[in-house]
């Protein structure tokens, strides 16, 4: 598991990304490199999602655990299983994906 800066975090007007303190943890800002770079709004966008990613990841550990807990009450095969399984396995998948699992 990666070991990532705790939050909360939040955006500079100049879309860095910082934690309570003011120290920079993501630098989001567009280089001037034409055909490479986003436009300035997108990499607000980008750095307000980074932001969240903290707690967006301690509400997709919540979410499993809720999951887990639904589905050992439930019949294999029954519609709603399948479902949380689904949700499940895309939860796992996103949060491997960042190194939480």
């Amino acid at each position: 598991m990666l070991k990532h800066t705790p939050g909360p975090l939040g955006v500079s007007s100049s879309a860095l990304v910082v934690t309570k303190d003011g120290r920079i943890t993501a630098n989001c800002i567009p280089l001037d490199v034409p055909g490479l770079s986003v436009p300035f709004f997108e990499a607000e966008a980008n750095a307000t999602l980074y932001a969240a990613a903290p707690e967006l990841l301690t509400a997709c550990e919540d979410a499993l655990q809720v999951i887990h807990n639904v589905l050992e009450d439930l019949p294999t095969g029954a519609p709603h299983a399948i479902r949380l399984c689904n949700c499940k396995d895309g939860l796992q998948g996103a949060m491997e994906k960042a190194g939480a699992l």
